[in-house]
């Protein structure tokens, strides 16, 4: 999951800070700020995503042993 999110990442900086120097933005206070809000949203998503497939496939270390008794 670290490194699907590390490479989203890097590609969105690969694609928005040539962007902002043609709009004569200075990246550093522009891309940076708005690309670790993105890291957060998307490391969140992506570790939901992964735990939801722990619970489907019943990996007993995702699943609480209250729900199992249930």
């Amino acid at each position: 999951v670290a490194v699907i999110q590390v490479s989203i990442l890097l590609y969105i900086a690969h694609v928005l800070v040539p962007f902002l120097w043609s709009k004569k933005i200075d990246p550093d206070n522009s891309a940076i700020p708005g690309i670790m809000a993105m890291g957060d949203l998307i490391g969140t998503a992506l570790l939901t995503i992964a735990f939801l497939v722990l619970v489907t496939i019943g990996d007993p270390n995702a699943v609480s042993k209250q729900i199992n008794e249930l």
